[in-house]
């Protein structure tokens, strides 16, 4: 009981009730900073807001042994959040690497035949190494999803192709849905991985998780390359990749 009643902003219920409205803020300031209703991952803030507000709403009405339990739960996703959290900042920096013999460029979402502001860092960053390092060979790996008039990785070859980057070092892979089949799909592009650097491109919040799927395929030396990400959505983006992060150690164990 002691846990509880310990973190004075639970009790009666308000603290859950502010942070109910904090997580509607933070969507509304999503929405009206994208200019979209539907951005990725957005709805669970709303879930998330309406659950906070109906268990503050009801928290005096609880038992006081279901109030421990809420806050034991409670701490313990707190502190899950912060682990898998600090690993993501940490992999956002790294030391960029002096040489590379290709690059994947993972693929982020395309609206008609446009990229988003996602994916146009990820490729802003491939082409700054590009230029400034040896590196011949730019795997963009993305395959067409819904409300995409082309594939990834067909728009990211033509984003990369009007920048300078001739064709013959642009390879593509059309085929994948997600960051393991990009991976697993790009893998066989490159061929024998053994003795050769690959960097992975991708927004900062995402390096960690791609990096670690790298390893779970097979992977060799591999760098990752962070590319910025617009800062209103990083929490958004943060906390979907803790979900990420969670399935993919459940899916390596279950496997």
């Amino acid at each position: 009981m002691q846990i509880v009643s310990g973190f004075s902003f639970i009790s009666g219920g308000k603290g859950v009730i502010l942070l109910g409205c904090i997580c509607f803020i933070y969507y509304f300031v999503m929405v009206f900073s994208s200019r979209r209703w539907n951005t990725t991952f957005s709805g669970f803030w709303i879930f998330l807001g309406i659950m906070f507000l109906v268990l503050g709403r009801g928290w005096a009405y609880l038992p006081e042994y279901i109030r421990a339990v809420i806050g034991c739960i409670g701490i313990l996703t707190a502190a899950a959040i912060a682990i898998v959290e600090g690993k993501i900042i940490k992999a956002m920096v790294q030391q960029e690497p002096d040489s590379l013999d290709c690059m994947i460029v993972l693929g982020a979402q395309v609206r008609g035949k446009k990229v988003t502001d996602a994916l146009r860092r990820r490729l802003d960053r491939a082409l700054d190494y590009y230029r400034t390092h040896p590196t011949n060979r730019i795997i963009v790996s993305g395959g067409q999803g819904t409300g995409e008039e082309v594939s990834e990785a067909e728009a990211m070859a033509e984003y990369l192709k009007k920048r300078g980057v001739p064709e013959r070092d642009i390879f593509l892979e059309d085929a994948s849905v997600s960051t393991y089949e990009n991976l697993v799909n790009s893998k066989k592009i490159i061929g024998e991985l053994r003795g050769q650097k690959i960097g992975i491109v991708t927004n900062n919040f995402h390096i960690y998780r791609a990096m670690k799927l790298a390893e779970n395929v097979g992977y060799g030396k591999v760098y990752g390359l962070a590319a910025s990400t617009k800062p209103i959505v990083l929490p958004n983006y943060m906390m979907r990749e803790f979900f990420a992060e969670g399935k993919r150690v459940l899916f390596k164990f279950v496997r």
